[in-house]
């Protein structure tokens, strides 16, 4: 964890203060779903790659792969990459209080649902 910072440059620590900004210190990207948020999507992943990203480019998942990509972010499954983004994220820029308590309870809820057939 602690090569992180050295791989951060200036635009992804920008884009990752941005992103602080738009979910209120949670720096949870699905905090950005919806039509409603397209304009923050956008605007953060300008800042992180470099190239004006229109709305309808700037999807969640587009945002979360260019934050992993730029993070070197790897997992085995997709709680395990935003575990280690969120770890990544606060060896950058520390959580809101009670953030950490938010998160562990969203996985214990996803952890609790069965997909049924």
């Amino acid at each position: 964890m602690n090569a992180w910072p050295t791989l951060c440059t200036e635009p992804t620590k920008e884009a990752i203060r941005l992103l602080g900004i738009y979910t209120a210190g949670r720096f949870d990207i699905w905090a950005l779903a919806g039509q409603a948020k397209a304009s923050c999507r956008a605007h953060v992943l300008s800042v992180l790659t470099g190239i004006k990203t229109p709305q309808s480019k700037a999807g969640v998942n587009a945002l979360r792969e260019a934050f992993y990509l730029a993070g070197g972010i790897t997992g085995e499954c997709l709680a395990e990459k935003e575990e280690n983004f969120l770890a990544w994220v606060r060896e950058i820029y520390p959580l809101r209080k009670g953030t950490e308590e938010w998160f562990e309870a969203r996985h214990a809820a996803d952890d609790a649902c069965e997909v049924k057939p």
